[in-house]
């Protein structure tokens, strides 16, 4: 009998645990796919604009497409709460992969969003996050996409799916917050631009924003992406250009396969200096050469490898100088190093971290 009751009390126990506690349907909701957040024209507030998921039903097949919905507020979540006056449906953030901030609000500080996203229930904190290089971020949700029409998830498809294609800091919301709590850290966080491409408007990922703390303070370029994620051992895959200033007509591309950047901080009396120790994999991608060097025989690789070594070096050292000379902070977490390997000295060093790394000098291998 004890052992019947039991049993029934178990499948009761049992039928309770079903389901979703958060079960939403979906027609009482609008699905968030991207925000952008803009400073408000002749006022202090934010404009923030969500692209959200429209779905109609046809005969034949669901059609998805792509609305914006605009509002104001003092802050994000102010301005969020009122978009239910436009939408009369509340927006459902759970689904959204990407936030574009605009360069004046960046400018500014991103504390507070970051903070909005960390305490809010339904957004996701591996998010990612962009900062606009044209007037607005609003304008980078509106212009027309080349593969899908929710321009949000190409944005967030672009830095997961196609990251072995391009060169860009990728850094997540929480990644962004827990480089915020440590000392001397800086970040570097990705910038859309919109281009024209046969006639026709999308957005492009270029180049990376340096960021003081939460305050945007300048940018790195292009070119300089791929040397700052080696300098970072962030580098996984990609492709390395590799020029002959004796024969500059040759065209060498390499396709990387693997690669890691060993950092070592060496101490000598008073003097810091970083040694790296940079192994890469890489594969002949393209060749497009007019000289008669075998780059196939093996004193034609060596040469090759040779070459591609000291064209990555000095991109590194270029990259490194600039962010002394231009911005003055460690971007690249070597004061991190020192506080992860070598505590004690830390202690003694922190305060003076940002004099230091303007002196600072790498021995790159």
């Amino acid at each position: 009998m004890n052992k019947f009751i039991t049993l029934l009390i178990i499948m009761f126990l049992c039928l309770s645990l079903s389901g979703c506690w958060n079960y939403h349907d979906l027609d009482q909701f609008y699905i968030a796919a991207g925000i952008a957040i803009d400073k408000a024209e002749d006022s202090n507030l934010l404009d923030v604009t969500v692209e959200v998921i429209n779905s109609k039903e046809t005969s034949l097949q669901p059609n998805i497409e792509s609305q914006i919905v605009e509002s104001e507020g003092v802050a994000v979540f102010d301005a969020v709460r009122k978009m239910i006056r436009i939408s009369a449906k509340k927006l459902y953030f759970s689904h959204a992969t990407t936030i574009i901030i605009s360069e004046d609000v960046a400018k500014e500080g991103i504390i507070p969003i970051l903070d909005w996203i960390a305490r809010d229930q339904e957004t996701r904190l591996n998010m990612g996050l962009f900062i606009s290089k044209e007037k607005t971020a609003k304008e980078l949700l509106t212009t027309q996409s080349l593969p899908t029409v929710i321009h949000s998830f190409e944005l967030g498809r672009m830095i997961t799916e196609s990251k072995d294609y391009i060169n860009v800091p990728i850094i997540r919301i929480y990644e962004l917050i827990n480089e915020l709590a440590i000392p001397k850290m800086h970040s570097v966080l990705p910038t859309v631009e919109i281009v024209n491409i046969n006639g026709k408007m999308t957005n492009r990922i270029s180049g990376g924003a340096v960021f003081n703390k939460d305050k945007l303070i300048g940018y790195l370029v292009e070119d300089d992406i791929l040397p700052y994620l080696f300098l970072k051992n962030q580098v996984e895959k990609g492709l390395l250009k590799v020029i002959d200033e004796k024969i500059p007509q040759d065209k060498i591309i390499l396709e990387i396969f693997k690669s890691k950047t060993n950092i070592k901080p060496v101490f000598s009396g008073e003097d810091i200096k970083f040694d790296l120790n940079v192994s890469t994999s890489v594969n002949i991608a393209e060749l497009d050469t007019s000289t008669k060097i075998d780059y196939l025989s093996e004193q034609g690789r060596k040469a090759l490898r040779k070459t591609a070594e000291e064209n990555l070096e000095a991109d590194m050292q270029k990259v490194f100088k600039k962010v002394q000379e231009e911005f003055k902070i460690d971007i690249f977490g070597f004061g991190n190093q020192i506080r992860m390997k070598y505590p004690h000295m830390w202690k003694k060093i922190e305060k003076d971290w940002d004099s230091i790394f303007t002196e600072l000098e790498l021995n790159i291998k």
